[in-house]
């Protein structure tokens, strides 16, 4: 009867000794959401990239292709709001020069930026993932684009905000591609 009774003793702590190790072998979200976002470099990089996830996270266990989802969403939403600003800007905008040129530059960009975050959420739904990947590529020249033309423009305090939008959405595609990237590769 001791016997069984030690047995038993045994036999429930392999168990939960087991059920502890996998748990503790699982990456919790917030490691993976630091892992993601050390590929920003910068600190104030890495501080949107974390707040980002945060702020739109559905579940405290939110798994890689959860997070992925997310930095889709935001990024087509950025890009969707991002390309609104322009266009308003460039209402304003008179005759030729370096502002309206690189205003220009930036709709086009922000259009490019629009259409690969819609295709990439397409095939991220129907689980294609690698196809994500090759939709969301052109994304860091478009946003660079933008950023190189609005740097050799005649800047105003309105362009401020554009500035930053643009700023945040080359962050927001960095963690695209890699969410993405860590879908296909973990």
């Amino acid at each position: 009867m001791a016997t069984n009774h030690l047995a038993d003793n045994i036999c429930c702590f392999v168990i939960i000794l087991l059920i502890t190790q996998v748990l503790c072998e699982e990456e919790t979200t917030q490691d993976m959401i630091k892992k993601i976002c050390l590929h920003t470099y910068v600190e104030e990089e890495y501080v949107f990239c974390c707040r980002t996830f945060n702020e739109h996270l559905i579940s405290t266990r939110t798994g890689i292709r959860g997070l992925t989802q997310i930095t889709i969403d935001r990024s087509l939403h950025n890009a969707t709001s991002t390309r609104n600003l322009v266009l308003g800007l460039l209402k304003n905008a008179t005759g030729r020069g370096s502002l309206k040129d690189a205003l220009v530059q930036c709709n086009s960009s922000y259009m490019t930026l629009i259409k690969a975050f819609k295709l990439a959420s397409s095939y991220f739904t129907r689980a294609e993932y690698e196809k994500v990947i090759e939709a969301e590529s052109p994304g860091p020249l478009a946003q660079d684009k933008c950023a190189w033309r609005l740097d050799g423009a005649m800047k105003s305090g309105s362009m401020d905000q554009l500035v930053e939008s643009n700023r945040e959405m080359r962050i927001l595609v960095s963690m695209s591609l890699v969410t993405a990237n860590y879908l296909l590769y973990p």
